[in-house]
């Protein structure tokens, strides 16, 4: 299992929402996946170098939910693989919503501000 890089969007976002964002954050072909579960979504996109990856959407869900502890008020759960562009990405979203980010499950939380860039 890898590690995850996570962040928490604020606000109650859709999968559209945030493919938007990815697009904004400079992410080629966006789509989104529709999972088993309703509040589970998949974003795929193009990295720069033309590889694919993927970022995990949980939509007002008992994830995020796990997390209320972190960051108080509605909030989106995102997480990908741990990697540089990934985290790049997460960071770029972060800054466009306000929210937390982690570079991985065993690194604290990080505030940032809408403001932030």
């Amino acid at each position: 299992m890898s590690q995850e890089t996570q962040a928490i969007l604020a606000g109650h976002l859709t999968a559209d929402e945030v493919a938007q964002l990815v697009v904004a954050a400079g992410k080629t072909a966006v789509s989104v996946r529709g999972m088993q579960r309703p509040e589970y979504k998949i974003v795929e996109f193009r990295q720069a170098d033309g590889a694919w990856s993927a970022l995990n959407l949980f939509l007002d869900s008992w994830a995020a939910d796990d997390y209320a502890h972190v960051f108080t008020g509605p909030g989106t759960l995102a997480t990908a693989e741990c990697s540089p562009d990934n985290l790049g990405l997460l960071r770029s979203l972060v800054s466009a919503t306000g929210g937390m980010l982690r570079i991985d499950e065993s690194q604290p939380w990080m505030q940032i501000s809408a403001a932030e860039s």
